[in-house]
């Protein structure tokens, strides 16, 4: 209701009355919170006052009251005669009773109880203005002032400041309606140009009309846009025109036949040439009229009665708005034609109707049977070929599921192996403290034997039973603290043990994971002379598979360790890694062993390729390694080698491993 009465008057009302409202409302909202809030100001301000004037009486009169002075008191109360806003105040003693009181003349008593506090009150209530503050001898609360004020200070201050209000909205109020007359105007007078160039548009239909330039601000921008929409018009028009007369000619001139029916009753309301000639007519008048159950056949080909299939087809496209389906027609020397007709519904001037359009099947179809009678022939041929296929795929199928089994078999072979070096680093680490903690566990057995053969032979003294209690401790921490490692080394690896045989993705620091690697495949190289030397930058964080990781660089030091080095060389392998400009790691591990030869170059990373065929290998290790880094890791590897020197190779990954869903996706 409020906008539809809104909206009877024009937009210069409107604007007035719109700017108008929301000055005011902003001036008014502004006005009342400055107002409250100097009201609050003006309270403090006198809350302020009265209890400094009470806290200086009271700091007056507290020898008063420790002497018991109550003429010294209603002296120092009187002082209060010389603020007129001050009726009465009264000094308590520290049993809470009026030990002096002051009335202005013609007050009456209006002393309260004494509040039990060590703080300054102020209250404001019903015009007047109570304060009370403790009165202090030594920290020590021997009584209180209490003053009772009247609010007409604050009042006359209050309506002053309404007052200044009230004149500053009423002259914000008149020149912010001087400034909307102003801007309606600046408004309203480009718009009425815009609107007559509009209507002499719509009077004349010329749109080459155009709205004068009203400059570059908003109503100019619009007077401008309004322009091009006129240019859009007229060149929509013009190509509206141009597109009947192309449509037009594409219908009448197009090869293809083309019919126009009313949807309702399948009548014919226009067609082409090409439409009249398929049909056996020779001029196009004599087929408009016609519907299509006239130039149809009877019965279909698979037998259905042509008016009841048409009705369903007819259904179909209005409810679809198209159909396509083939058709045997009748001509009019009453030879039978195939053709597939496409039924498209389409709305002209307000009126719908069916757009048809034909195509000549039958030399297609009698194709389709010869076509049809060759396959027949082709299965049966099939048949007997399949039988014979299915014979050689049962052999086939038993000997690729014996090679997969052989496969897993090798597979399973390569994990163990790598879980026995897991094993030996375990063993190798958990010897020391666990040795360390069976030799103090025998030292504190023997000194135990020595204590109980000292207390049954009467000879044990304070002196040794203290060297006893020490010796005793120190056993202790030493078995604890072995203990301690043990159980550190346990949790170490079972963390690195858990990487290794699950898949599991985490966050973790490049250099830990390879130092926990090292030392687990350290005893392999115990009594050899190789060595492992580790290169990696400090804080290299990834979001990967750590026990992927690990299983690649455990097999690549196993095969230089296996491969790469002879008894009578001292070996180095190193393990080094860099992080490159675009985020990616590239990690190195390189030895000076053997090498390999340029014709096996190219085939390590094979299955089944080893150069110890019968002495252990299975020639799956770098085969691992490549699916592990190409697809878990989501990297690359390669192999360089110089026979005799040294072997190197190159591992480049993201420092954050692709998502399983992606993994999934690249396989």
């Amino acid at each position: 209701m409020l906008r539809r009465f809104y909206l009877r008057f024009s937009l210069r009302t409107q604007l007035i009355a719109v700017i108008l409202l929301t000055c005011t409302l902003a001036m008014l909202v502004a006005g009342v919170t400055l107002f409250f809030a100097e009201i609050a100001r003006a309270r403090a301000a006198l809350s302020e006052e009265l209890t400094s004037q009470a806290q200086l009486i009271g700091d007056r009169s507290s020898a008063a009251l420790v002497f018991l002075d109550n003429k010294t008191a209603k002296e120092n109360l009187a002082a209060f005669s010389g603020l007129e806003q001050i009726d009465s105040a009264c000094l308590f003693n520290d049993q809470g009773v009026v030990f002096a009181h002051y009335e202005r003349q013609g007050t009456p008593f209006a002393c309260g109880a004494m509040l039990p506090i060590r703080q300054r009150y102020a209250h404001f209530d019903s015009g007047a203005v109570h304060v009370q503050v403790p009165v202090l001898s030594s920290d020590e609360l021997i009584g209180a002032i209490q003053i009772n004020s009247t609010s007409a200070p604050l009042i006359r201050e209050i309506t002053s400041q309404a007052l200044s209000l009230f004149l500053s909205l009423g002259g914000a109020l008149v020149v912010a309606a001087l400034l909307t007359l102003r801007l309606q105007r600046m408004i309203s007078s480009p718009l009425a140009q815009v609107r007559e160039v509009a209507n002499a548009v719509v009077d004349s239909g010329d749109y080459t009309l155009r709205a004068p330039d009203l400059g570059k601000h908003e109503l100019g921008q619009l007077a401008s846009a309004f322009n091009r929409m006129l240019t859009t018009i007229g060149t929509q028009n013009k190509a509206l025109a141009e597109s009947e007369e192309y449509a037009r000619r594409l219908f009448y001139d197009s090869p293809i036949p083309q019919i126009v029916a009313d949807p309702h009753n399948l009548v014919y309301y226009d067609c082409n040439q090409a439409a009249a000639a398929i049909h056996g007519y020779k001029m196009r008048q004599e087929l408009v009229g016609k519907t299509t159950l006239d130039l149809s056949a009877p019965v279909q080909r698979d037998g259905s009665p042509s008016a009841e299939l048409m009705a369903a087809r007819t259904i179909a496209a209005k409810q679809r708005g198209s159909n396509v389906g083939e058709w045997c027609y009748q001509r009019a020397d009453g030879t039978l034609w195939d053709g597939i007709a496409t039924v498209m519904r389409f709305t002209l001037k307000g009126r719908e109707l069916l757009h048809i359009s034909l195509e000549d099947i039958t030399h297609r179809k009698l194709a389709e049977e010869r076509l049809q009678q060759l396959n027949q022939e082709l299965e049966e041929r099939v048949e007997s070929r399949t039988a014979q296929l299915a014979s050689a795929n049962t052999e086939l199928q038993k000997t690729l599921d014996e090679l997969r089994h052989a496969q897993e078999e090798l597979v399973q072979r390569e994990k163990m192996a790598s879980l026995g070096v897991l094993i030996a680093g375990v063993a190798h680490e958990m010897n020391t403290p666990l040795g360390n903690s069976l030799t103090v566990s025998s030292a504190i057995e023997e000194e135990l034997n020595i204590f109980d053969a000292s207390m049954a032979a009467g000879t044990l003294t304070r002196t040794k039973l203290q060297g006893f209690v020490e010796q005793m401790r120190t056993g202790v921490k030493l078995l604890l603290r072995n203990l301690e490692r043990a159980v550190d080394q346990v949790t170490h690896f079972k963390q690195v043990a858990v990487d290794q045989t699950s898949d599991q993705r985490r966050s973790f620091e490049l250099d830990k994971i390879v130092a926990d690697i090292v030392e687990i495949v350290q005893p392999q190289f115990k009594r050899t002379p190789h060595r492992i030397v580790v290169d990696i930058p400090p804080n290299c964080v990834m979001d990967s598979y750590p026990g992927a990781i690990g299983q690649v660089l455990t097999n690549l030091a196993l095969n230089s360790l296996i491969h790469g080095f002879t008894s009578e060389m001292k070996g180095e392998i190193r393990i080094s890694a860099s992080v490159d400009a675009d985020d990616e790691v590239c990690l190195v591990v390189a030895d000076n062993g053997s090498g390999i030869s340029a014709e096996n170059l190219g085939r390590v990373f094979d299955p089944f390729f080893t150069t110890r065929m019968g002495q252990g290998g299975s020639g799956l290790g770098l085969n691992i390694v490549y699916n592990i880094v190409t697809t878990t890791l989501g990297g690359a590897i390669r192999v360089e080698s110089q026979p005799g020197e040294r072997t190197a190779f190159t591992i480049t990954m993201p420092r954050t491993a692709p998502k399983a869903e992606a993994l999934l996706r690249s396989a």
